[in-house]
Parts: structure tokens; C-alpha cells; sequence
């Protein structure tokens, strides 16, 4: 079995490393594909659910106060979106689940000319009015195991995946707005969130 294994692997490509973990994932009992053989509370859908709003809400939240900070932005100092970033964007789209929208990543890909002009049109009328379209704000939640196998909802974790569109205009925006708007000073100690930062590199500054 080791020998079939090892065999497999190796006509997997490296460079691709969707491939490559999805290979992994085929060898690996994790149990997670299927939780409800696992009985009650994992068979109860409603259950997962509460479970995971629970740990999300914030009981203090209130939404009149966060609406007060919003305001329209003042187009002379606004920076939009421009087609050409826009559509180098589309057009790398790499293979990705579609979360809750209909459109499989490929349309956006192989279309990037066409959906250009109205995908940039969408971002930068987000920008300008101050909050995104409503159907950016649901996501595909898919609970899985911190351990094998799990005795309690708590050891779920919730992975949740947006919309493409939505995941194209963070990466704009963080892009373009929010890491400019931070001082360099406050990004010299961080690894996550950052184009060149990785846990290997977290791991290196740690130990040396």
C-alpha cells in the first residue's frame, strides 16, 4: 500500500498545489466528508448552526452605531478601480469554489474582457456609496474537525467562503487602500495578511 502510494504522489505535479493536497486528502481518514454517521448533535444541521452563530455574534453589536460612521465618499479624493487592475484580476482567477452565486469562477476568468467594464463599474460604485452589495455578505459555511473524531460541536471549525466577486474586491481594496493607509512601522513584527509574510517566515524570525 505504501508503494502505491508513494507511486501516486509522485505523478502528482508539485507546482500544483491544489492537486497535489487533494491527492493527500484522498489517503488521509479524517471522517470529516461525512459527519452525520457520526450521530446526534453532528446529524442536526439546525444544531451546527447555532453553534456557529453563537460563536460569531457579537452581543454588543449594534448596527445603527457602525451605519453612523458610513458616509458617501468625496469622488475628488476617492481612487477607483481602474479596468486594467480590475481585469488582471479576472483574468488570474484560479480554480475556486463559487461559495453561494451561481457563476463558476472560469466565467470570470475567460470572460475577464466582457465582464470588465461592469465588474469595475460594481467595485467602484461599492467604494463610493460605502458597503457592499447584499449578496457579498452570505458565504457557503462548511463545518470540519479540529480532531478525529469529534465529540462536541465546539471542535467544528466553520470554513467559510464568500463570493468570487466579493473575494476579487478585498484583495483590490487591501491592495490599494487599506495597507497604504497603514504606517510601514506597524507591519515590520507581522507575518499574516502580508504578500511576502508566511508561518515559515514567522518560524525563521522566531528561532534565529
Amino acid at each position: 500500500m505504501s508503494r502505491l502510494r508513494s507511486e501516486f504522489l509522485q505523478e502528482t505535479s508539485a507546482r500544483d498545489t491544489r492537486d497535489l493536497w487533494a491527492a493527500v486528502n484522498n489517503f488521509r481518514s479524517t471522517g470529516s466528508n461525512n459527519l452525520s454517521v457520526l450521530g446526534h448533535p453532528f446529524n442536526d444541521c439546525d444544531a451546527i448552526n447555532k453553534s456557529f452563530v453563537d460563536i460569531a455574534t457579537d452581543p454588543t453589536y449594534n448596527r445603527e452605531n457602525v451605519m453612523s460612521f458610513l458616509r458617501e465618499s468625496d469622488d475628488e479624493y476617492t481612487q477607483y478601480f481602474e479596468q486594467h487592475q480590475v481585469y488582471r484580476l479576472l483574468s488570474s482567477i484560479k480554480r475556486t469554489s463559487s461559495g453561494c452565486e451561481p457563476i463558476p469562477y472560469w466565467v470570470y476568468k475567460h470572460c475577464a474582457i466582457e465582464l470588465t467594464p461592469i465588474v469595475t463599474h460594481i467595485f467602484n460604485l461599492t467604494l463610493s456609496c460605502g458597503h457592499p452589495p447584499a449578496p457579498w455578505k452570505h458565504s457557503r459555511v462548511t463545518p470540519i474537525p479540529k480532531v478525529n473524531p469529534p465529540q462536541q460541536l465546539s471542535d467544528l471549525r466553520s470554513i467559510s467562503v464568500t463570493p468570487i466577486l466579493s473575494r476579487c474586491f478585498e484583495k483590490l481594496f487591501v491592495k490599494h487602500h487599506f495597507f497604504p493607509a497603514l504606517p510601514a512601522s506597524n507591519l515590520q513584527d507581522q507575518f499574516a495578511f502580508r504578500q511576502t509574510g508566511s508561518t515559515t517566515n514567522a518560524l525563521i524570525n522566531f528561532f534565529r
